[in-house]
């Protein structure tokens, strides 16, 4: 226990007797090692006298070499029974003598050492001088014992020890006697402390047992207590109001002793938390605090009480109905008689408050979040043209912080050339005028920038306008992306065009040199002038030619389709007639080979929408596999169906031919995918691009319809779907396109013989040689009277100068357009003509129709169609 918790007795008499006994101590420590030092000072010199002597002794014996009279002369320390040994060593450091005689040499020091006396803890040794007058002859060496010593020592202190246990047992009795006068009117003083303190009794007093000091001081311990019994009074009184007022207050009130410990609560907090005071004071009311607040309202209650200063803090109190309500408390130091008495503290409830402050910062929050954040350049600005507010993206684009633009004027951040091409708008809007505009603005730090800039008038009380809301977007990547957009749709639509210029003209030089090719197989495949043999063998150039130009037109057909540009003629369509001329175009190859066809068409006549020309190349393409892939002898089977409740058309083609796997099955609508059977060498088995069915199924999507192909595996057939969907304005009575072609087709003539009757004259215009060779001998024979150009201007010169029936013209001439010549010769001279070319697309048969001619025929030719051209035009050829 600490002393200063010692009883007041206690501590007296510890006083005296630790007093006394720190002074007998130090009196033996001072006479002991007195004591020690006299005793090891009187050793010392005796053995610095002995040692004088028998040196002194011995220089004779070191003179004259007498080993026999050095040991006697070192035979005399006999007589010390603390001498433990000793020497005499000549001038050379040797050993001379030693004592005892039977003491060996390695007890002693190999060699003497400094002069003079050394203390160990054991032993005291001399090393002496043995001289003649002032030569050196040798050195005396003596070991003294220290036990004697430390004997004479231990008695002493076991003399002194008893003297000193007397002396402090008689110091303890007397001051347990002693203390008694001290100690009792002090105890009796601190008696009546007690009773005051605990019995809240001023009334009582402490009896005077002495004069002088403790007399005074007992007597002003009973005034102190007298004038505090008046006090207290007083304090009671005060205390009484006090609370009265307290209760009356709607806040809650608090007051808190030196220990932190509530003491009272008044009846508004008592009945905020429902619980009576009992329950609160002390640290009960901490029972109330919200749990995440405590720490932090003790932590700030400690600290406010180690300094004795005013606090204030927000913390959540549990109210009577469980709800925790915020509340604003403040407490202060409280003082009685200027000494610290604790504190005393209020409490406001302000849940509402800070519903609302929440509220308002959620709000702001937000509305920072947004601005900050959003990808636009916000700002507000006064009627002087100073920043009032900017955005952390306004900022950063100037390399700032907000707060370092704020207050500052517009043209301070933007540059006077800048802020000068926005002045009259930032003035009009200043004048209640809402401003967008969209301006290349010249900034001092960011260069020339596009931005998007609107100004919102903002108002203040009574709508004065108060400054205004920017919001500025950086366009600048825009316009520059729209500026590339535009050079980039230039660029394309110049690529596409001469893509298509490029298409056209290949197309052209892809099929002139098949059309005379072409028209000579023809004509002399139906000549009966020819042998069969011959006839068949143009046959075959016919067929293969015609291949040719299928391959060119899949070409062309797939590049518009990629590009968007297949344009369909759309009509009602009796589709059974488009299968039976579908089916009419593979009968001969279906009879040479002698594959089975077996047809199964629906009942009635289905009419679809759509371009009866391309539905035609779609069941074409299928029918043209279907027997390209079946071997000799094998079985195409062809059906039709409506199936109910569909309204959709399906013709379904089956062949025993040899099959598609199921890998092949992923990808044979694919352009130029031809399957495992082309790989290597088998690609020539077949021919073909892998084109068709690629066309087909892009075809039959723009037909609103479907393809697809099934099969069991390699050599077990193949089935292709093709479903439509039915033309449900179409009149079923009404009959549909019974062939393909546009509106002005004719079916195909068998080939003209050499006609009989009237001659009628053609204007033949065609630069390429063989072709217009070719077809000048061809048509003599079917008795037209042939005129020639091979320009545009040679063509001016014969209508102008000849009766002309028909014009057959080209379209690419060396010196001018076919279009613009036929719509000269139509123009002047009242002809029709057809047209002879390698340019077919849409746009090419629709301005070729514009500007004159009736027919469009696209190079190569066969007679057939050429003929029946030629009958189209001239009604009279036809009669003929």
């Amino acid at each position: 226990m600490p002393i200063s918790h010692l009883p007041i007795q206690r501590k007296l008499i510890g006083i005296i007797f630790i007093t006394a006994l720190t002074v007998l101590l130090g009196s033996y420590m001072v006479l002991l090692v007195y004591e020690s030092r006299s005793s090891a000072q009187a050793a010392t010199h005796g053995l610095r006298t002995m040692g004088d002597i028998i040196a002194s002794n011995s220089t004779a014996a070191l003179i004259y070499d007498d080993p026999k009279l050095a040991e006697e002369n070192l035979s005399t320390l006999r007589a010390e029974t603390d001498i433990t040994a000793a020497a005499l060593y000549d001038k050379q450091g040797k050993i001379y003598a030693v004592y005892p005689a039977s003491l060996p040499s390695l007890a002693l020091p190999a060699a003497p050492g400094a002069d003079g006396t050394r203390f160990s803890f054991r032993e005291l040794v001399l090393f002496d001088p043995v001289v003649q007058g002032s030569n050196r002859v040798g050195t005396l060496y003596i070991r003294s014992d220290l036990g004697g010593l430390y004997r004479r020592l231990g008695v002493y202190g076991v003399v002194l020890l008893c003297v000193l246990i007397g002396a402090v047992t008689l110091a303890f009795l007397l001051s347990n006697f002693l203390q008694r006068q001290i100690s009792q009117p002090i105890i009796n003083l601190a008696e009546t402390a007690r009773k005051v303190t605990e019995q809240k009794d001023y009334s009582v007093r402490a009896p005077k047992q002495s004069g002088y000091e403790l007399g005074y001081v007992t007597d002003a311990f009973n005034a102190m207590l007298e004038q505090i019994q008046l006090s207290h009074a007083v304090l009671g009184e005060s205390e009484e109001r006090f609370r009265v007022v307290a209760d009356s207050a709607p806040v809650l009130i608090w007051i808190a002793g030196t220990d932190m410990g509530a003491t009272w609560f008044n009846k508004y907090w008592l009945n905020f938390v429902g619980r009576p005071m009992a329950s609160e004071v002390g640290s009960g009311w901490i029972d109330n605090l919200h749990p995440d607040d405590r720490q932090a309202c003790l932590e700030t209650l400690a600290a406010s009480y180690g300094q004795r200063r005013y606090f204030r803090l927000e913390c959540r109190l549990r109210r009577n109905d469980g709800e925790y309500r915020w509340l604003l408390e403040q407490g202060a130091p409280r003082y009685q008689g200027g000494e610290f008495a604790g504190f005393i503290g209020s409490c406001v409830d302000i849940t509402d408050n800070k519903e609302a402050e929440a509220a308002v910062r959620l709000s702001e929050l937000q509305l920072r979040l947004v601005t900050d954040h959003a990808s636009v350049f916000m700002c507000q600005i006064d009627r002087e043209h100073r920043f009032t507010f900017v955005n952390r993206a306004y900022a950063r684009r100037y390399e700032m912080e907000p707060q370092d633009i704020n207050g500052r004027l517009v043209q301070e951040i933007i540059g006077p050339d800048a802020y000068g091409m926005i002045r009259e708008r930032l003035e009009a809007a200043l004048g209640g005028a809402r401003q967008e505009f969209e301006i290349e603005l010249s900034y001092s730090t960011l260069g020339r920038r596009w931005v998007h800039v609107v100004y919102e008038p903002l108002r203040g009380a009574g709508g004065v306008v108060a400054g205004i809301v920017s919001v500025l977007s950086d366009i600048t990547e825009r316009q520059r992306a729209s500026l590339e957009l535009e050079r980039a749709r230039d660029e394309a639509v110049n690529a596409s065009r001469a893509k298509d210029d490029f298409l056209a003209a290949l197309s052209h030089e892809l099929r002139t040199p098949l059309n005379p090719v072409l028209l000579l197989a023809t004509d002399a495949g139906t000549n009966p002038d020819l042998s069969p043999e011959v006839r068949e063998d143009f046959e075959t150039i016919r067929k293969n030619v015609e291949l040719e130009a299928r391959l060119i037109d899949d070409l062309l057909d797939l590049t518009r389709i990629t590009n968007g540009k297949m344009v369909l003629a759309s009509q009602a369509v009796d589709i059974h007639a488009v299968v039976r001329d579908a089916l009419s175009t593979v009968k001969g190859e279906l009879a040479s080979r002698k594959v089975e066809l077996v047809m199964e068409l629906a009942a009635g006549r289905p009419v679809v929408r759509g371009d009866p020309v391309r539905l035609q190349q779609v069941f074409w393409n299928v029918l043209k596999n279907a027997v390209k892939f079946t071997s000799d002898r094998g079985k195409v089977v062809v059906a039709t169906s409506v199936p109910a409740g569909r309204g959709t058309f399906v013709l379904r083609v089956t062949d025993t031919g040899i099959g598609i796997t199921p890998s092949e099955l992923g990808h044979i609508f694919d352009a130029f995918v031809q399957g495992e059977h082309a790989k290597g060498l088998g690609s020539h088995r077949f021919g073909g691009l892998g084109l068709g069915l690629a066309i087909s199924r892009r075809l039959v999507e723009l037909h609103s319809g479907s393809i697809a192909a099934e099969s069991e595996g390699r050599n077990r057939g193949s089935t292709f779907l093709i479903e439509l969907p039915l033309d449900v304005v179409a009149d079923n009575g009404q009959d549909g396109r019974g062939a393909p072609g546009d509106p002005g087709a004719m079916r195909l003539l068998p080939a003209a013989a050499e006609a009989a009757g009237p001659q009628r004259s053609i204007l033949l215009v065609e630069d390429h040689s063989p072709t217009r060779v070719a077809l000048v001998r061809l048509l003599q024979r079917r008795n037209f009277h042939v005129f020639v150009a091979e320009t545009a201007a040679e063509a001016r010169k014969v209508a102008q100068a000849e009766k002309i029936d028909i014009v057959i013209s080209d379209i690419g001439l060396p010196d001018a357009s076919g279009y613009d010549l036929m719509a000269e010769l139509e123009e002047r001279h009242n002809l029709k003509g057809i047209a002879l070319t390698g340019y077919g697309t849409e746009g090419d048969i629709a301005r070729s129709r514009s500007t004159g001619f009736a027919v469009h025929l696209m190079k190569p030719v066969s007679m057939l169609a050429l003929d029946a051209a030629i009958a189209t035009v001239s009604p009279a050829v036809l009669q003929s």
